[in-house]
């Protein structure tokens, strides 16, 4: 993990605090969510800080309240059925920019997305799907 080394704030020195919970509001209707993120924390003027890998735990935390699939887990699927991305594309009809969207964290898939996603993790819906894409 690497931080900041001088406050954006004041100048002042920066130091690694650890994994901290960090709440956030989440939705029109503000959801309060929390994440543990790593933070850095200026020792001068109380500065916080955190780097990409909160923002990934934030929008985990959201997966989770949403009951889809993180980022991760999208990709171990993919990834348990030996495919790359442009191949679950063609298998699933889904867009090969959108599969890379939600596996990086950009975007959430929808319900029926994630639904569909964890109904090929299934061997024999995903042998079934193989098939079909061999059809056309």
């Amino acid at each position: 993990m690497c931080g900041p080394e001088s406050c954006p704030d004041c100048g002042g020195q920066m130091i690694f605090v650890g994994e901290k919970p960090w709440c956030f509001k989440y939705g029109e209707e503000s959801v309060e969510l929390t994440a543990n993120i790593p933070l850095w924390e200026c020792k001068d003027c109380g500065f916080a800080w955190t780097d990409g890998r909160g923002a990934m735990l934030e929008h985990e935390a959201v997966c989770r309240h949403l009951g889809v699939l993180t980022p991760h887990e999208v990709r171990e699927l993919r990834e348990r059925h030996g495919l790359t991305q442009g191949e679950l594309a063609q298998l699933t009809g889904f867009g090969v920019r959108s599969i890379k969207r939600w596996e990086r964290g950009a975007l959430v898939q929808n319900p029926s997305a994630d639904r569909f996603l964890r109904l090929i993790d299934d061997a024999e819906v995903m042998n079934k799907l193989r098939k079909l894409a061999e059809q056309n």
